[in-house]
């Protein structure tokens, strides 16, 4: 009788532990989604994750071919409303989409009031998912192409502490006559045209009074000096009073010291004088950059 009891009791304890830990491996896992209306049509993303770099949340969403890849960032992530033209700099999200491989990234200008937010609703730490929703008007550099992003949802996004193999990142600065210039909000966007073996880094920063700068030179470009041509591989162009243009003395140059394809990292310097002179009814004023230089880490498709 004693040996059955004491049977009985040991059975019960096995079997309490196992449901434990079947309650535990069968927790359900929280579904992830993320939408948008683009132009009025749904786009409803196939892979989405964020993940922590220096404090700041980046979340990425994409197709299921990689394209029409969406990329939001936002400083000191809260429950909070991050908007554009903030007055609070720490609150201004960076919002960017680009629809394919070979067509330029829009993007929401972070200078301007009403140009796009994301609310955060839920950021959730014990869990590590993020929640919210977004809605903003992208344009590509020089406004070549414009988008407008409405009902945009987010729910359970997991959030990585990892940074990803294919994370585009980097700092770049310069002068533009006395006034130094270090953007936050720096874009590093690779366009692949293989149908014309054409692979090109550019660098795009949106900035008050400066709302488009672009920089492009091929990804495979080695170290030295190179100089930059209007409608080239090499080239610089920037809205300023009016979109300007290196000027016809071409005095522009980009001096790459860094190339490390292995691991998709450029270091170089640049310097350039931009006119308007092809502007209708603008002063043929120069523009000169100096000091300029960057350091950025691209990704690879």
């Amino acid at each position: 009788m004693k040996n059955f009891r004491a049977i009985s009791i040991l059975l019960f304890l096995i079997s309490a532990i196992s449901c434990s830990n079947e309650d535990e491996n069968t927790e359900p896992l929280l579904n992830s989604e993320f939408s948008v209306d683009i132009n009025g049509n749904t786009f409803n993303a196939e892979f989405k994750e964020a993940f922590l770099s220096d404090g700041a949340l980046y979340i990425r969403a994409t197709d299921s071919n990689g394209n029409n890849k969406f990329v939001f960032k936002v400083n000191n992530p809260s429950e909070t409303e991050y908007t554009t033209g903030n007055s609070d700099i720490s609150l201004i999200p960076q919002m960017s989409f680009n629809p394919s491989l070979s067509q330029f990234t829009v993007m929401a200008n972070p200078t301007e009031m009403n140009a796009g937010e994301i609310i955060i609703t839920d950021y959730d730490t014990s869990n590590d998912v993020v929640s919210g929703t977004f809605s903003f008007d992208g344009s590509s550099p020089f406004f070549l192409n414009t988008e407008e992003f409405t009902n945009g949802v987010f729910t359970n996004v997991p959030i990585s502490e990892n940074e990803p193999d294919d994370f585009a990142r980097g700092t770049l600065s310069f002068e533009l006559g006395d006034e130094a210039f270090m953007p936050s909000n720096l874009f590093i966007n690779r366009r692949i045209l293989t149908e014309v073996n054409k692979d090109d880094i550019h660098l795009i920063i949106n900035k008050p009074g400066f709302p488009t700068f672009i920089m492009q030179f091929p990804t495979n470009t080695p170290t030295g000096e190179f100089t930059l041509n209007p409608l080239t591989n090499y080239n610089f162009q920037a809205n300023l009073d009016s979109t300007t243009f290196i000027g016809p003395s071409n005095n522009a140059t980009l001096t790459i010291i860094e190339n490390d394809t292995e691991n998709n990292h450029i270091v170089g310097n640049f310097e350039a004088v931009l006119d308007n002179q092809f502007s209708v009814g603008t002063d043929p004023g120069e523009f000169t950059i100096s000091n300029g230089q960057f350091d950025i880490y691209y990704y690879d498709f």
